[in-house]
């Protein structure tokens, strides 16, 4: 919910994003002519604001008044919008100030939570200056995997059925209804390979239905028109054209707006669409709709006092920069707090290991970067942005190393001596998992599923028949980022942003160590990472590369792209100016 130009995050202006920034543009679009203004979901979540708010009432919330003031059409669900849960989604939702429609959501008794389809009547004006009546019809659909991803709020509440299959029943009935032209708001992805039932990203099926003419995509947080797709069969990443069907995607966060121009011409079998042209407008620097700014003015102070309140201290340096290499002060802190909270509220009569991994990397690349001193909200939101909770799972070695196995599928495939990128761009860092209570290595030059080795705890062999307990997020737990669905044996009642406040305000003050407990495998004279820890700070040393910038520049580093950094800063020492980086 990205709705200001305001990162609450960094507790700073925003340059790149903001629906707000949004005006400008759909009022010169309104002014060419008849514009339709849609959202394709995942607005209820996402910013601090959007936590601090999820109890309000829909005339106050701050995505609805976004929604008013900019003039809405019609909007969809994301699954991200029952992160809340279902009460929550179905009371912000069902107050919004414009047409909400949901095609494959249903109660258990099959009845759909929101309108399945919707028709706008508009009118058209042709070359000649003539008016013509014509009817959108309007489906929306998502993920299934909803019901996974949010299990513990949603099982046995709702039913999803495959996203295709909704899909063409809805565009059924819109022709039936009468509808002109149709138009899916499709919270799903292009996908490489053809898709089973109940896929996840299922976008190249819809546009490929023969009643629809639009799709407007989302989900995957990638971009079309744009060389985010390109080469995908099916896709035409310039024309924006899946399966032949205009298509468009814009991106994630509120950092662009999509526009398509539709040119309509009127047959004997209706209307068709003759040509189109689509474009991604960039948001940065744009200027933000001053009602809008004025609307949330309140909400926007309250939530920028919110995330400043200090929680606690840090005595050392805590830098996410890191995460690639085996170093990460802010998931040991992450551990640390499921660790303290798990003791507090179970028995624990087997050997409990945590699992965490880094987060807003794609759009923070340095993730949380701390000089000791203060820790405030807003940097707890960055260590953990999304509003799950701690569970505990029971495992057994075989399993727990399947585990590592699929985290360590996020560094690309290595060959001696080519040098080429660490991690895939294909795997977000965020199904990168690092089990603390561990010590194991990672060999780079090993096979994806088979790269995990010296799997240890407390110095002995974890043998594939013992058991352990993980605590992990539900997310993760429930079959999140493709690893295994596993059932919870606890699960907590506050979200993990609120346990680690807690933690910190018991503690006080904290020095987590940087060190995640694995390395990588050494292979003499080839292009691999040999980590190590000197008594002073950590270094990451790789062909006599010392410092991060050469690092990045020999590995190619993806996260890397986003930032400059200075010859002679090191990995684990990211802040000897004495202030937060930028």
């Amino acid at each position: 919910m990205h709705v200001l130009p305001y990162d609450y995050f960094r507790n700073a202006p925003d340059p790149y994003r903001g629906l707000a920034r949004t005006a400008g543009i759909i009022k010169a679009a309104r002014a060419q002519g008849t514009t339709l203004l849609f959202d394709t979901g995942d607005l209820l979540q996402g910013t601090p604001m959007a936590a601090l708010f999820r109890e309000s009432a829909p005339a106050t919330h701050p995505a609805c008044k976004a929604i008013d003031d900019l003039g809405y059409d019609a909007v969809t669900l994301g699954n991200h919008d029952f992160n809340f849960g279902l009460e929550t989604a179905q009371r912000l939702y069902g107050g919004m100030p414009c047409p909400v429609v949901q095609s494959n959501v249903r109660d258990l008794a099959g009845a759909p939570l929101f309108a399945p389809t919707v028709i706008l009547k508009r009118t058209v004006i042709d070359t000649a200056g003539d008016t013509h009546p014509i009817k959108i019809g309007l489906l929306g659909v998502l993920p299934p995997q909803v019901l996974e991803w949010d299990h513990n709020k949603l099982n046995g509440r709702i039913t999803v059925i495959d996203m295709v299959k909704a899909a063409r029943h809805a565009a059924r009935s819109l022709r039936e209804q009468g509808a002109d032209l149709i138009v899916a708001l499709a919270h799903t992805a292009p996908a490489s390979e053809p898709q089973p039932d109940g896929a996840e990203n299922r976008a190249h099926d819809i546009a490929a239905l023969p009643d629809i003419y639009v799709v407007l995509a989302g989900h995957s947080h990638r971009r079309l028109p744009a060389a985010d797709y390109a080469g995908m069969p099916g896709v035409d990443s310039n024309g924006a054209t899946l399966a032949g069907t205009p298509a468009m995607m814009p991106g994630a966060n509120a950092s662009h707006i999509g526009r398509m121009d539709l040119t309509l011409e009127h047959t004997a079998a209706g209307w068709q669409i003759a040509g189109h042209n689509a474009e991604l407008i960039a948001l940065k620097d744009r200027p933000a709709s001053a009602t809008l700014n004025a609307a949330l003015a309140s909400e926007h102070d309250r939530t920028t006092r919110f995330v400043t309140q200090e929680v606690a201290t840090t005595r050392t340096p805590i830098s996410g920069r890191g995460f690639a290499f085996g170093f990460d002060a802010g998931q040991v802190l992450m551990a640390d707090a499921a660790r303290w909270r798990v003791e507090q509220e179970i028995d624990l009569q087997e050997p409990l290991i945590v699992a965490t991994a880094p987060y807003r990397v794609e759009t923070a690349p340095d993730g949380l970067c701390l000089h000791p001193g203060p820790i405030s909200r807003c940097d707890l939101f960055t260590l953990y942005p999304y509003p799950n909770e701690t569970c505990v799972v029971r495992v057994t070695g075989a399993a727990l190393k399947d585990w590592l196995e699929h985290a360590a599928c996020v560094f690309a495939a290595h060959q001696t001596d080519v040098v080429g990128p660490l991690l895939d761009p294909a795997m977000p860092s965020y199904n990168f998992d690092t089990l603390h209570g561990l010590n194991y290595r990672i060999d780079l030059f090993g096979p994806k599923g088979d790269r995990i080795r010296d799997l240890t705890r407390n110095g002995a062999p974890i043998t594939a028949g013992e058991t352990l307990l993980i605590a992990t997020s539900t997310y993760r737990a429930n079959g999140g980022g493709q690893f295994p669905k596993t059932p919870l044996i606890w699960a907590d009642t506050i979200p993990i942003t609120q346990m680690i406040e807690r933690y910190l305000e018991a503690q006080g003050s904290v020095a987590p160590d940087a060190a995640l407990g694995w390395e990588f495998v050494p292979h003499e004279g080839q292009a691999t990472l040999l980590p190590h820890v000197d008594d002073t700070r950590t270094e990451i040393i790789s062909l006599g590369a010392d410092n991060l910038q050469t690092l990045a520049q020999h590995f190619q580093l993806p996260y890397m792209r986003y930032r400059e950094v200075g010859a002679g800063e090191h990995l684990a020492n990211p802040v000897r100016s004495g202030r937060k980086q930028p």
